[in-house]
């Protein structure tokens, strides 16, 4: 027997390993195959709705589950359709562990806080299944985590020795709202307004 092929104990059937998925926990590998596994987890979530969306509810409320949840967006939404043709689709120039390790080298340095208003950053998921949408869990929370490009008119991008400026910004709902489409020469410009009819007073 080839030692690189395992049989699923569901539909019988020899596959190479990386046809299984592998437990975190243990890193030993599941005894069902990948496609096996997936008809098994989509049955078991159409029949336990309830029980999935408290165990979602209680990970996705957790440091790491939101933080996860909100990083893998940015990649999500590149991917999605768009019907709105003119809204640019911002795909990452970097992966999702880069900015995991550069969130956690701007929290050692600065702490759990928004880089915009300095104020501490929250996790709170209101009730719904990951997957659903957040219409499904209303409105945002704008103390909460999120991810922003400091040039709006730049992807996401980490500090690299290509680029030594990193276009990623840790901050809260709130200000990346607030900034949303703004850019760096809108700034600029509102800036030099305001220090002109300052002048003049």
């Amino acid at each position: 027997m080839n030692s690189t092929l395992k049989t699923c104990i569901v539909c019988k059937k020899s596959f190479p390993l990386e046809n299984f998925y592998q437990r975190k926990s243990t890193g030993y590998l599941y005894s069902n195959c990948k496609t096996c596994e997936c008809i098994r987890s989509n049955k078991y979530k159409r029949e336990n709705k309830e029980k999935v969306a408290l165990a979602d509810h209680k990970y996705i409320n957790t440091e790491r589950g939101f933080i996860r949840e909100t990083i893998s967006s940015i990649f999500q939404r590149c991917k999605k359709k768009n019907s709105r043709k003119r809204l640019k689709k911002w795909v990452p120039e970097c992966t999702r562990e880069e900015i995991f390790a550069e969130l956690e080298l701007y929290m050692q340095e600065y702490g759990k806080i928004c880089e915009y208003c300095k104020e501490p950053w929250t996790y709170i998921r209101k009730m719904g299944i990951r997957g659903e949408g957040v219409k499904k869990r209303g409105s945002p929370i704008t103390t909460n985590f999120s991810l922003d490009r400091l040039d709006s008119t730049e992807t996401y991008r980490v500090r690299k020795p290509a680029h030594n400026i990193s276009n990623l910004v840790f901050c809260c709902i709130g200000c990346n709202n607030r900034k949303n489409q703004v850019t760096l020469s809108d700034i600029d410009n509102i800036k030099r307004v305001w220090e002109e009819r300052n002048e003049m007073e």
